[in-house]
């Protein structure tokens, strides 16, 4: 686990400064003339033009020497590296897509949706010139004794013949609270502004406590089957109050910015006020390209299910409880108290069953469906979609209302 603690470079007098504005107005300007060089005429095994994707880890000296930059060899090997990064991450959509190309090629189906996606959207050339400026051990030192009035000083050496800066680092709540947890790594990432010192954790992961279900909502950010409950933001903001003002602004103005990081906030505070100590397990419905080929609102097309995700892992890893995502086909229709499923039972944000008339909010009885250990339904069986006349649907199989196997073998291997 790898977090951050973010610190102003509002102390470093004018000279400091001027010294690590240039050097990342160069670094960057380095790091796009290496990804334009490669991307415009290859490297070894690696060309865009004829979808020749593989990448070494670095860049051989013989490579880089063509470029001229008036700092260190050991920091253009630096920009190197990282110039290798963006475009490994700026094509791995496209090896996947090759390699599933080929695998279809070789069974013999037809593949010509996924060859004409292929021909048709072209690959996006990585741009360098907003990127931190990460540095390892060879470049950074903590000196801790000289404090002062601050945390400590951060010294930058090696990246200029006969130039060194030492930045000073101001107090945060954030870095006392990743120090305590973790380690700091002898690396830093340097914007012109900013300072951002690396601390790794290793948190193991819980033994005893409760699998719990995890529904993600539109109007709350989520609803674990504990029902615990989470209070407005700033007592009158939920999540589907910033989606209206999301669906009022235009899309790229200032209002549109403010109003994501908004939203961001609010999924942040909300999961944050959850009580995950007697979790081991946390399970989310599994939700890949929801508005996949379907018209969609302007609220509903700002629900961004990926954020509260990526809120939860982040969580999991600091708080030590597993993460597991599971299929949710059914499960916000089937009545968690008797296990009828039926596509009439879920109205809105009210479940009320069809069979037994219990009735609780719908996102609690999706997620305490997620806490259980369901039959898998088989392909075939959500084809048919039964769901419409309604079916029982426990550990032990799928059963008509008549309690009939749906299933010919309903044992579970």
């Amino acid at each position: 686990m790898l977090r951050t603690s973010k610190h102003t470079l509002k102390f470093c007098n004018k000279k400091k400064h001027e010294i690590i504005v240039n050097l990342i107005n160069d670094y960057r300007k380095l790091v796009q003339e290496i990804i334009d060089d490669i991307w415009k005429n290859g490297y070894n095994d690696f060309s865009v033009q004829k979808n020749k994707l593989n990448l070494l880890s670095f860049l051989d000296s013989k490579f880089l020497n063509k470029f001229d930059f008036e700092y260190t060899e050991r920091l253009k090997q630096c920009a190197g590296k990282q110039a290798i990064g963006m475009l490994s991450a700026a094509t791995e959509k496209r090896r996947r897509q090759l390699w599933k190309l080929k695998q279809l090629q070789k069974e013999g189906i037809n593949a010509k949706f996924l060859q004409r996606k292929i021909n048709i959207f072209p690959l996006i050339k990585p741009n360098a010139s907003n990127i931190n400026l990460n540095l390892d051990s060879r470049f950074v030192d903590f000196d801790f004794e000289n404090q002062n009035k601050f945390l400590c000083f951060v010294k930058l050496s090696s990246f200029k013949k006969g130039q060194n800066v030492k930045i000073p680092i101001s107090h945060s709540s954030i870095f006392d609270k990743w120090n305590d947890k973790g380690l700091l790594k002898q690396s830093i990432m340097l914007s012109k502004n900013n300072i951002f010192l690396i601390f790794e954790s290793k948190v193991p992961k819980k033994t005893i406590g409760e699998t719990i279900g995890c529904d993600q909502g539109i109007i709350d950010v989520v609803k674990l089957s504990d029902n615990q409950a989470i209070p407005k933001y700033q007592d009158k903001y939920n999540l589907s109050d910033v989606q209206k003002i999301l669906s009022r602004r235009k899309k790229g103005s200032i209002g549109f910015r403010k109003a994501q990081t908004f939203r961001k906030n609010i999924i942040n505070w909300s999961i944050n006020q959850l009580n995950f100590s007697n979790i081991k397990e946390l399970r989310l419905e599994k939700l890949e390209n929801v508005r996949k080929g379907k018209k969609s609102s302007r609220f509903l097309s700002h629900w961004t299910y990926t954020k509260i995700n990526d809120k939860l892992k982040r969580v999991s890893e600091e708080k030590g409880f597993l993460i597991k995502e599971i299929p949710n086909e059914f499960r916000s229709q089937r009545c968690s108290e008797c296990g009828w499923v039926r596509k009439a039972n879920r109205k809105g944000k009210t479940f009320c069953c069809t069979k037994c008339a219990c009735t609780l909010d719908a996102d609690l009885n999706a997620a305490s469906n997620l806490s259980l250990d369901l039959y898998e339904i088989p392909k075939w069986v959500r084809l048919k979609k039964i769901n419409l006349s309604g079916f029982y649907w426990n550990s032990e199989g799928l059963f008509s209302s008549s309690q009939e196997s749906i299933v010919p073998d309903t044992k579970k291997e």
